[in-house]
């Protein structure tokens, strides 16, 4: 263990540390006896203040692998204090000590799999999977000369990473750790994941299991950090009674877990309990206690916050959005959760069925929007679809954000919602309009702008729906914008709209050959966007299928708001049948 005081300095430390933390190292060194263990801290706190801030030792190692054992268990010291981005730091540092890829001791090994860790912790999945395969190519002779503890660590991690990052049965690693430890804590620990498992896999009975032996093994005299034992214990028994719906269980292990913050503040993993606390509210209805978790997983320092929590995060604030019939909002918080979570290749079950649910309610909103549309006008109904396909393609083509890509797609199904109030008989007039009459349809950018404004739809969304008639050249409508002052996703489905309406036909003409199209587009192209969109929609429509029906609706829409998330043949995501 670390004294109070010197981990009160540890904890002190930061990516750019001050003036103050290498005081407080020279005080404690110069007024405190200095035991081996407390060497190591210092030593490796001391390296990295000298390495970031360009500053003299104050200690020096009696060999390398003195010095990569400190930097070990100081990067080892972060992680278990939920400082995930400094026990990442401090591994990298370790890992540039060791020369090459030659294992010569322990220290190396448990050097490599700790920053294989930190990486695994922070969602950098190509750096986890690069060393994950180093460590896994480890052979026997190497394997034999580690101490059994070592062998214990290597196996439960390894376990870790193949279940989340390559798809591999974990459970040939968690029976490896299990035959090389006789510790309480740390079989336990391996258990919590082989319950893990069984919750990804949806076998909510072996999980559940699990978790209640080793909940009642966290009471032992011998387990070393209890509560962090106990609390995720107490985590997996939540998150499979919210699966089952067996609320009543839920709330019993809720109060345990609040309990146990009280008791223990900031242990490891509380914001995780955090995250399924706000669930547990949602699905009985208190929003106000959900919504407070979410502020404490938002408030929480950087330094504490992992890609995995970031998502978890957003994740929770999608529920609360959903359940309060936010649902377009919960959508594009699921997409900016899939950012976070998308390195990792199973698909927990409580965000599996969030998804699932929220994209069936979108697609049932979509389906009315339609619906009002094709009672107004046929022609608007089956427009808005091909629009919106085809600038879905051209937002792929220019490499856009998953977000951006919700919000576009989003968009132009929307863009001429506001033609639901105009009159059918100017709608569909077979001749060419009066002035008056244009004046009326060149109102539906802002009637239907009015609508989402009034649902708090996305602003991106809004201004899609309010300026896809405005033009570079800043003769378009309703507000003249030109050139700089047209964002990206309005030009994309402004030039997608144009083009469809030139190549359908309308009752007051006839369509123009695509031939035709785009002989015209491509000469007055510029003054709609800009070249690059321009490029970019011509690219995306060569590639595109780009008729579709209303029968077709629903395919259409699974493939835009599917394809919006990770497809990964472990715990894929698919649209229902």
């Amino acid at each position: 263990m670390v004294n109070e005081l010197l981990r009160n300095i540890l904890m002190g430390f930061s990516s750019q540390p001050c003036e103050k933390f290498r005081r407080d190292l020279e005080v404690f060194v110069g007024e405190n006896p200095i035991d081996r263990r407390s060497r190591y801290y210092l030593l490796g706190a001391d390296y990295m203040y000298s390495l970031l801030a360009r500053k003299p030792r104050l200690l020096l190692e009696e060999h390398s692998d003195e010095l990569v054992e400190s930097l070990y268990r100081l990067s080892y010291f972060f992680a278990l204090h939920s400082k995930d981005r400094l026990s990442y730091l401090v591994s990298c540092a370790g890992i540039s000590l060791i020369n090459g890829s030659e294992v010569r001791s322990c220290v190396a090994v448990r050097m490599k799999m700790l920053h294989m860790m930190t990486s695994f912790e922070m969602g950098y999945a190509a750096e986890t999977l690069r060393w994950y395969k180093l460590l896994r190519k480890l052979n026997n002779e190497v394997i034999s000369r580690l101490d059994r503890k070592t062998r214990f660590q290597l196996n439960n991690n390894l376990g870790l990473v193949s279940k989340l990052f390559t798809g591999e049965d974990p459970m040939i690693f968690y029976r490896k750790a299990l035959e090389n430890t006789d510790d309480e804590t740390e079989r336990a620990m391996v258990h919590m994941n082989i319950a893990n498992h069984f919750y990804d896999k949806r076998d909510f009975s072996s999980a559940l299991s699990i978790a209640k032996e080793v909940e009642r093994i966290s009471q032992s005299s011998t387990i070393f950090s209890p509560a962090y034992i106990r609390g995720n214990a107490l985590i997996s028994q939540l998150k499979i009674h919210l699966q089952t719906g067996n609320l009543k269980e839920a709330g019993a292990v809720v109060a345990e877990l609040e309990n146990l913050s009280l008791e223990y503040p900031e242990w490891l993993d509380e914001p995780l309990a955090h995250v399924f606390l706000g669930h547990y509210y949602i699905e009985i209805g208190d929003h106000k206690r959900a919504e407070n978790y979410l502020k404490l997983l938002e408030n929480a320092s950087a330094v504490t916050k992992t890609k995995y929590i970031e998502g978890e995060s957003l994740v929770l604030s999608a529920a609360i959005l959903n359940k309060t019939g936010n649902k377009f909002q919960a959508l594009e918080r699921l997409i900016r959760a899939f950012e976070y979570l998308g390195a990792y290749k199973v698909v927990s079950p409580h965000l599996r069925d969030l998804v699932s649910n929220l994209l069936q309610s979108i697609i049932g909103i979509f389906r009315e929007l339609i619906r009002d549309l094709e009672e107004k006008d046929n022609y608007t109904a089956l427009h808005t679809l091909r629009v919106s396909k085809i600038s879905y393609a051209v937002g792929k083509t220019l490499g856009l954000s998953k977000v951006d890509l919700f919000y576009l797609a989003l968009g132009a199904m929307l863009h001429d919602y506001g033609k639901v109030d105009i009159p059918t008989d100017i709608l569909n007039k077979p001749a060419e309009l009066t002035e008056r009459e244009f004046e009326v349809v060149r109102r539906h950018p802002m009637m239907g702008a009015r609508y989402l404004e009034n649902l708090a739809f996305p602003e991106e969304v809004r201004n899609i729906v309010m300026n896809h008639h405005e033009r570079n050249d800043g003769l378009g409508y309703p507000q003249g914008l030109k050139d700089g002052e047209i964002s990206l996703l309005v030009q994309i489905v402004a030039i997608c709209d144009v083009y469809d309406a030139l190549t359908t036909d309308r009752p007051y003409r006839s369509a123009q050959t695509k031939k035709d199209t785009m002989a015209y587009l491509e000469e007055r192209g510029e003054t709609i966007v800009e070249h690059a969109i321009f490029n970019a929609f011509a690219h995306a429509l060569h590639d595109s299928e780009y008729e579709t029906t209303l029968d077709e609706f629903e395919n259409v829409w699974y493939e835009i708001l599917f394809g919006l998330f990770l497809q990964e043949r472990n715990g894929a995501l698919a649209p229902s049948k």
